[in-house]
């Protein structure tokens, strides 16, 4: 198995603590440049938002990680580079559960029909109802 890219896992770690902060809380604000960082990685470096997500993903598959990480990075990494990186998003999702409820949550704009087509066919959006999966931003998504 290769080594984890040591800055995408210390990356992702710091991504999973502000994604579980309140909103405008000293960790929220502290860690929001991490979101900034990846924001920019999702929209230039496609093969480094794959290993970030994947990583989150690894260390942390609670639902308060998986819906920002689905409607962020993920979504993102889709409307940018779907094209490209669908291939291996569906393979680690028909294998892996949490990819695949992940993939439930992402908006598919911007998309080519294949790339929605794919994506359809392997997310899993059983579970998800109208729970709130944004622990700062109560009963936005109820």
């Amino acid at each position: 198995m290769p080594k984890k890219n040591e800055f995408i896992e210390k990356l992702a770690y710091r991504w999973i603590i502000h994604a579980h902060a309140e909103q405008g809380s000293a960790d929220y604000e502290r860690e929001f440049v991490v979101w900034e960082i990846v924001n920019s990685m999702s929209h230039g470096f496609p093969e480094e938002t794959w290993e970030f997500i994947q990583t989150v993903i690894d260390i942390d598959s609670k639902r308060e990680t998986l819906g920002p990480l689905a409607t962020g990075p993920l979504e993102d990494l889709i409307a940018n580079f779907g094209e490209k990186m669908i291939d291996s998003i569906v393979a680690r999702a028909q294998v892996d559960r949490r990819v695949s409820e992940t993939l439930g949550l992402v908006w598919l704009y911007k998309v080519s029909d294949e790339v929605r087509n794919k994506v359809l066919a392997v997310r899993n959006v059983d579970g998800w109802g109208t729970e709130v999966w944004y622990p700062h931003k109560k009963n936005e998504r109820a």
